[in-house]
């Protein structure tokens, strides 16, 4: 799996020869992320991802947020709902979230949490290096589920992506070094 830093150029035919195929298919593929906002194109320079600065990191941990809330609110999540936390912190919170989309039943929310993990996956390399114990603060959210305290379990969730929005200037420079000031999304 490669792992590319926002702001980087993507580049179709290094991808084609990677894979021993025809430019077309990754170009196509590159043209579908444009239109899901996972990728950019520059005219005249080609295929990049897609830079974020602080207040744009803040926007999508609101996002986020938003969206859990919605497709909890239509789905009441339970303790069996969510997947055992196994595995890296950011796989853990994609199929955490993502159990609590599909709680919902609604395939939109699905689609949309799906987005939102993508969109947050470089940030929460960021986060999972030493900044936060994603795993320790599912568990938590779970535990209230458990308890029957959804209320509290709401306030957790909340926690989770308030604390991240503190910390929003530090993980974006952990996305780009000493260039994060500059950075734009």
């Amino acid at each position: 799996m490669h792992e590319i830093r926002p702001g980087a150029r993507i580049d179709p035919s290094e991808i084609a020869s990677e894979f021993g195929m025809s430019v077309t298919p990754p170009r196509d593929a590159l043209h579908m992320l444009v239109g899901e906002g996972l990728a950019e194109i520059r005219h005249g320079e080609g295929f990049f991802v897609p830079e974020i600065d602080e207040q744009g990191l803040k926007d999508l941990y609101d996002w986020n947020l938003d969206l859990i809330l919605a497709a909890w609110r239509r789905g009441k999540p339970t303790p069996g709902t969510f997947p055992s936390l196994v595995g890296d912190p950011i796989t853990q919170t994609e199929a955490f979230f993502g159990a609590i989309a599909r709680s919902s039943g609604s395939r939109l929310h699905v689609l949309a949490m799906r987005w939102a993990n993508a969109r947050l996956g470089a940030a929460r390399r960021v986060e999972a290096n030493g900044l936060f114990d994603a795993t320790e603060e599912l568990a938590a959210i779970a535990a209230a589920l458990s308890s029957g305290d959804s209320a509290a379990a709401r306030r957790l969730v909340a926690d989770y992506h308030n604390r991240r929005k503190s910390m929003a200037m530090r993980i974006v420079d952990g996305l780009y070094g000493s260039a994060g000031t500059n950075s734009r999304l």
